[in-house]
């Protein structure tokens, strides 16, 4: 039995959450394969039925062996008889890792989701101690290969086509044009260019809806504070009680409020739903490390999408498959633009040129959302994650 050590929590809601289901899920379909979850982590799996099968993983070493954490950290360190995948974000730092960071296997792995191009010596020498490095897009296999990582591969995400796939609208809003967008709310997220653009939109039809999920436990985060440099908006949503005032924030560009609807956590399992009652889904995001997982269901469910032709976006856009945004300037936010390099600042007026194509010409928005559909099926996590595996093994 070979044992692959899953080293981040897998927290719902979460990007690296969501990459670690999706790998318990696979490998426990998987003859000879195990996986054994590093962290604590409270469950796995979308739905009752998923955590009843899944979450017997859940009870990884963390969990199971007596003292593992406090005998962990009074020797500084240990070593596994297994493979670790070890989660890298900004500059090399463990992501969502508190005791994995400690731990060594047989085979050890870095997996990178950086959405800086600041990639230091310290981190580069840390990332040559792995067996491997993996990228979480080419625009990160390439910041990492300019900075003197060693041949670093890219290994895309996938999508739940179980889950993300085509189907009715529920009909929620009837008569209405619904533009989704989604995405916690942040700078980097690029919410201030939707609100521009959708001002604009509806200014032009009244009958349009926005609904966001913009659901960020972290207001306070630099993320949301580097708004103060958006050229669209006087910096991000006031914070009351931990929580960020959206519904100000958004009455600041002049957008009615009863034309919006904003929603917060809302469980994997229920997003399908919510975005098959959209007409287009709009994503002019500055940074992307990954590919963008919501932006990979809203296409998977059929949904037109416009998205920024920038970093990990990059990874995802396809002739026909989506409206990219291709008019892109470097972001500026003054003596710290440095920590954005590589970005792409997207044009208020190309996102309106785009939703106009989808509210004008419904025949090309289903071919384009049909073109999604079988773009997305191809990225079907059964499919990434057979590729990683393989990719563990030396095999392209």
């Amino acid at each position: 039995m070979r044992r692959i050590g899953i080293g981040w929590q897998i927290i719902e809601g979460q990007g690296w959450g969501t990459y670690g289901t999706a790998i318990v899920r696979h490998l426990h379909r998987k003859d000879g394969l195990e996986p054994v979850i590093l962290e604590r982590t409270p469950f796995i799996g979308s739905d009752s039925l998923e955590r009843e099968v899944l979450n017997r993983y859940r009870h990884g070493l963390a969990q199971r062996v007596e003292n593992f954490e406090r005998i962990v950290k009074e020797k500084g360190g240990t070593t596994l008889n297994i493979d670790i995948l070890h989660a890298r974000g900004n500059d090399g730092q463990p992501a969502f890792s508190q005791f994995s960071p400690m731990i060594r296997g047989n085979r050890n792995y870095a997996m990178v989701f950086s959405e800086t191009s600041n990639v230091s010596k310290k981190a580069v020498a840390q990332y040559g101690e792995f067996d491997r490095v993996f990228a979480g897009s080419t625009w990160n296999a390439d910041v990492l290969r300019e900075a003197g990582v060693a041949s670093p591969i890219v290994q895309i995400q996938g999508v739940d086509t179980t889950l993300y796939r085509p189907g009715p609208k529920v009909g929620l809003f009837p008569d209405e044009f619904v533009v989704f967008s989604g995405g916690k709310l942040e700078f980097r997220k690029g919410q201030d260019i939707v609100a521009a653009a959708f001002k604009i939109f509806i200014d032009r039809h009244p009958n349009a809806r926005l609904v966001c999920c913009w659901g960020n436990k972290w207001p306070s985060n630099p993320m949301v504070k580097l708004m103060g440099y958006s050229p669209h908006v006087d910096g991000g949503p006031d914070v009351h009680d931990g929580r960020g005032d959206v519904p100000e924030w958004l009455s600041r560009f002049g957008i009615p409020l009863d034309r919006v609807t904003l929603l917060e956590d809302v469980p994997p399992i229920a997003m399908p739903r919510i975005l098959r009652e959209a007409d287009v889904a709009v994503f002019p995001n500055r940074g992307e490390g990954g590919t963008n997982l919501v932006a990979m269901e809203a296409m998977a469910c059929g949904v037109p999408t416009i998205l920024s032709a920038n970093t990990g976006h990059v990874d995802i856009i396809d002739d026909g498959a989506c409206l990219p945004l291709s008019h892109q300037v470097p972001v500026n936010i003054g003596e710290a633009s440095d920590r954005v390099q590589g970005w792409g600042e997207s044009s208020v007026e190309e996102v309106v040129a785009a939703m106009e194509r989808v509210w004008s010409d419904t025949m090309a928005a289903r071919r384009m959302a049909k073109n999604a559909v079988a773009r997305m099926e191809s990225l079907d996590w059964s499919a990434r994650i057979d590729a990683l595996i393989n990719a563990l093994d030396g095999t392209p």
